[in-house]
């Protein structure tokens, strides 16, 4: 008998055995993340803002020095190693997606500093599409992400801002520094530069967008107090530093900035594009491949645009169509506030039924707002903006009210179906409020995930009985047809030697766009590589594996599920989502014993 305690301490420990090496890998891995975090917003402290955590928020992001790309390259290099020490077979499937997600975007940083293309970038610090010289004004436009509601909120911008000037003059060295490498923009885009620099150059700081966030503070002490720090900033920090970068482009960087369009034409740009590529769409596909896909969906995608023309019982040919939707004032709306109007009424139809759709809902709300003036001109038609971790923040959805042209009335379904819900609203709230996922997938994007989501849910309006409205479904089939485009279009500029003039007229050929509008995208590919291919591809792939799913398990497939199981680890690359529909898959067959 007394043998018995003995023999069930043994048992317990033989049982317990295994659960020691998982508790020891699941501590390591929730260290490695935990310090992956704190490391990552002390380099990209505007992340932080973004996020909620105010401790950098006196701090400006670099992204663009000789140090920072050093720390970015130590960083990726430092938590690789963490990650093969760790003990894989420990962990449990969610912690393993996580890892392989870290790694996946890890493994493209080193290969983007090894390759010396991190570098290479750094020297074409900006553009018409993105850069400090835009986000900068967002912050300090008190609409964006940089708080402002108290007197330590004020000082801490005050400070980030006041490093402005800084920035400038690293970023005119390294385009100097690209002018002898021959690493440039191509002319147009650093031309589409100088307005937005020269919106910022103003003799009365009352009159700069940096000004706004004091307007909105009550006459009184904490007014006074804080005035003369902004007139000070705006007047020696702000305006000279957009002077002086808007002087260097206008005399110095126009003249040198290439003719071509194309990433290939800069030194060994073809493999900066493949790196374009793999990092955008996470998968191993080449140029080739891509554009074949992209000429296969815009020749189906034409074929239903052929029947909805006759369908609304229009004669002429389908290029006639195409420029009747393009040009007819029918479809516009009658005001900018008409425009923000429409899409609130959308917002609140869309969200009756998202229950059918969806067994998660998130907690966040979003907003609609119009696209600030001083960005207007060179922004999409909508954008997204995610709420903080806190609960305080609403999600946001600019709509460009700019150009009533760029946002026809045919759209107004299927662009709110992708900017907000539930498209980029719901993969990034739902991500955002999780609790149990590392906050790199909580906080992260990757393009192929969370932009293939959005254009995916697009085509929930066939499930939500929206596009019963064959004006409607035509706007479906235009954004569709749009992205199909993009794939052709941006492996076209980037790896066939297309010139502008030929990817606007293909646009202009293939869809309803207009002109200005096209020109505004093709510009955009050529500002930034590689990006636009993530919408279908990302889309095909998780319609592919909703098409796979529901035909393994037939009745049993629940659509709910699925979409439930697609958003539940934040964001993924496209392989590791592969791998995490198959277990799920697999699990419900278990479950039903089959």
């Amino acid at each position: 008998m007394r043998l018995m305690p003995r023999i069930v301490a043994l048992l317990m420990l033989a049982l317990l055995a295994p659960l020691v090496p998982a508790q020891e890998a699941s501590r390591a891995l929730e260290r490695i993340f935990g310090d992956y975090e704190q490391d990552y917003l002390r380099l990209n402290p505007h992340e932080a803002t973004l996020r909620g955590e105010r401790r950098y928020n006196a701090m400006l992001a670099d992204g663009i020095s000789a140090e920072f790309l050093a720390a970015e390259r130590a960083l990726a290099q430092r938590y690789l190693g963490a990650l093969d020490a760790l003990d894989i077979a420990a962990l449990n499937a969610t912690q393993r997606n996580s890892v392989a997600t870290l790694r996946f975007n890890l493994e493209l940083a080193r290969e983007r500093h090894a390759t010396g293309f991190a570098a290479k970038q750094a020297l074409m610090p900006l553009n018409q599409f993105k850069g400090l010289h835009l986000e900068l004004a967002q912050l300090g436009s008190g609409n964006g992400v940089q708080p402002f509601a108290t007197a330590a909120d004020h000082e801490a911008w005050l400070a980030r801002a006041a490093q402005w000037p800084h920035w400038v003059d690293i970023a005119i060295a390294n385009m100097r520094r690209g002018i002898t490498e021959g690493v440039v923009l191509p002319r147009v885009l650093a031309e589409r530069v100088l307005p937005q620099l020269e919106a910022h150059i103003v003799d009365d700081p009352r009159e700069s967008v940096f000004w706004r966030p004091v307007t909105r503070l009550a006459p009184g002490t904490g007014r006074d107090a804080l005035e003369p720090g902004y007139r000070a900033l705006i007047t020696r920090a702000i305006v000279p530093g957009y002077r002086k970068l808007h002087g260097f482009i206008r005399d110095e960087y126009l003249p040198a900035a290439r003719d071509s369009v194309g990433r290939s034409a800069l030194p060994d740009g073809a493999n900066w594009y493949a790196l374009d590529i793999r990092a955008n769409t996470t998968l191993a596909l080449d140029a080739d491949t891509i554009h074949r896909t992209g000429l296969a969906q815009v020749a189906l995608l034409r074929q239903e645009f052929g029947k909805m023309r006759e369908r609304m019982g229009f004669e002429s040919t389908l290029r006639d169509f195409f420029e009747h939707l393009r040009t007819s004032k029918t479809y516009l709306h009658p005001s900018a506030e008409a425009a923000l109007q429409a899409y609130r009424a959308v917002k609140i139809d869309v969200a009756r039924q998202l229950p059918t759709l969806f067994g998660r809902i998130p907690k966040a709300d979003y907003k609609v707002r119009p696209v600030e003036d001083f960005r207007a001109a060179s922004a999409a038609g909508g954008s997204y903006q995610r709420p903080d971790a806190a609960g305080t923040r609403p999600g946001v959805f600019y709509l460009n009210t700019h150009d009533l042209t760029r946002i026809p009335t045919y759209e107004t379904m299927t662009l709110s179906l992708h900017e907000a819900a539930p498209g980029h609203h719901f993969q990034i709230a739902i991500a955002t409020e999780s609790e149990q996922l590392p906050d790199f997938q909580r906080f992260g994007y990757i393009t192929a995930f969370g932009e293939g989501w959005a254009l995916y849910a697009e085509t929930l309006g066939h499930d939500l009985g929206v596009f019963d409205d064959p004006l409607q479904y035509v706007g479906f089939l235009h954004s569709r047809l749009f992205r199909a485009n993009r794939l052709v279009v941006d492996t076209g500029l980037h790896a066939k030697g297309w010139s502008r003039e030929q990817a606007i007229a293909y646009f202009l050929d293939n869809s309803p766009m207009s002109e200005a509008d096209a020109t505004a995208e093709v510009d955009r590919y050529m500002a930034w590589p590689g990006q636009a291919l993530a919408y279908m591809t990302g889309a095909l792939e998780i319609e592919r594996l909703r098409e796979r799913a529901g035909r393994e398990l037939g009745e049993r497939f629940d659509l709910r599920e699925f979409h439930d199981e697609v958003l539940g680890d934040g964001i993924i690359p496209l392989p590791v989502l592969q791998t995490k529909i198959d277990r799920w898959i697999e699990a419900r067959r278990v479950a039903d014993g089959n």
